[in-house]
Formats: structure tokens, sequence, C-alpha cells
């Protein structure tokens, strides 16, 4: 017979059943909040690479939620996206229907500051941002135009002469929009005819009754990059538990 001292196979059995109880849930929540923050870096990342942004607000909309305490494997949870309803749209794409009797507000390369420019790659500039537009509605000449041509002279006229410069019409063809009104200079004879050097620029295009959005994949990307490194993760988190705990 063979007496076995096996106080080290109790001691290491003991560490073994201390590490699978304590150690790797601390391991488990690890590795997902380092998938979480990983995946919030490249969301953001691809956003500012691939999105014309207005402001800061896009990118600090994008969050991560860690997972703190628990410690329950079945119940640990984190989650990564954006608080701004619009980046649903952005990820998945979507249809944008009018609001009320004008068409959709598209904005053109006019508005942005490029003029003539096809695709657009900028914003409205600042002054023509649709919030700040104050539309020519009254002027010298309030009598009911007889066609289309005569309407376009009389509010041309009249955003001359009020110098509020924009000017909704309504154009043949179903082309309908915000325009600006630049250049020209008045005297009496103009209400019969065209303004000299006066011209009209389209600032929004309304002429549409929906718009599709094409999907933009901000976060889905960011996603399937880190989803294949989630084992080395908890490789190395597993790593780290057993080293604090001695085992390694």
């Amino acid at each position: 017979m063979f007496d076995i001292d096996d106080r080290q196979i109790k001691a290491a059995e003991a560490k073994l059943k201390t590490f699978a109880r304590k150690s790797i849930p601390f391991a488990t929540r690890n590795t997902l909040n380092k998938a979480a923050s990983t995946t919030w870096q490249k969301a953001r990342a691809n956003v500012e690479a691939g999105f014309v942004l207005r402001n800061k607000f896009t990118i600090g909309s994008i969050r991560y939620e860690s997972e703190k305490r628990e410690l329950d494997i079945d119940k640990q949870e984190t989650r990564v996206g954006s608080i701004a309803d619009y980046m649903e749209e952005q990820e998945f794409g979507g249809v944008k229907v009018k609001r009320g009797k004008h068409g959709v507000p598209i904005p053109t390369s006019f508005a942005a500051g490029q003029d003539g420019q096809k695709p657009r790659t900028r914003l409205p500039s600042r002054s023509n941002k649709l919030g700040r537009i104050q539309l020519t509605k009254t002027g010298t000449i309030n009598r009911r135009p007889k066609n289309t041509r005569q309407a376009t002279l009389f509010a041309v006229y009249n955003a001359v002469a009020t110098k509020k410069r924009f000017i909704y019409l309504r154009l043949g063809r179903g082309t309908q929009g915000i325009f600006k009104v630049t250049g020209g200079r008045l005297n009496k004879s103009h209400r019969r005819g065209p303004i000299p050097g006066a011209k009209l620029r389209m600032v929004y295009d309304l002429s549409r009754g929906s718009v599709n959005i094409p999907a933009n994949p901000w976060l889905s990307t960011a996603v399937d990059d880190v989803v294949p490194k989630i084992p080395r993760y908890y490789r190395e988190s597993l790593a780290y538990q057993a080293k604090r705990n001695g085992l390694a």
C-alpha cells in the first residue's frame, strides 16, 4: 500500500472551487465590459468618419452601460447604443414623410455653401438653417397674381423691397421650395418685369412627399468587429483572475 499525502490536492481543489465560485463571474463581467467599451469606441469612430456632424451632440449621444455589480453570470449584461432617436434611422434606414401640406425639406448644395456640387457633403450654413429662415409673406405688392410667372415676379420684388430674401415658390411641374433672392436693385418700373441682377437660388427643395433614407450602419459594424475578439478578452480575464488567486 502507498500512503498518499492529499493535502496539496485538497488545497488545489479548494482553490479551484473558490475560483469557479468567485473569480469566473468577475472574469465574465470584465469580458463584457471590455467588449462594450471597445464597441463604443469603434461606433464613435464610425460616426466621426462617415457622418456629416452639425455639432457634438451626435457623438455624445453614443453611450454604453457597463456591468458593475452583478455576479450571477446569467444576469450580467452590457449595452451600447445612442440616446438620439435619429441614430436608429441612420443604422437601419427608413422613410421620411412630409409634415403638413408641403414636402420634405431637402437642403440643396447652395444651402451648404457648395453651389452646384453633387452630392452635397456639408450641412446648411448657419444663415441657411431651416429654423432661422423667415419667409417674405407681405410687401409692396399684395395683389393676387394672375399666373405662376407673375407670382414669382411679385415674390422676388417683395423680397428685395423688404430685404427679407427668403421666399416660398411653387413652380411648374410640381417643383416647390424655399428660395433665396440674391442681388438686385429696385426702382418703380420693376413691378412690371424682372429686377436686374436678382437671382433665385433654391435653399430647400419641398417637391417630394417622402424621402428614402439609406442605411448607414455605425453600430452593427462596430459589433461585428468586436465579437470575434471576445474569446481573447475572456482568456485574458481568466488569466488575470488565476494569477490574482495564486493559480498561475
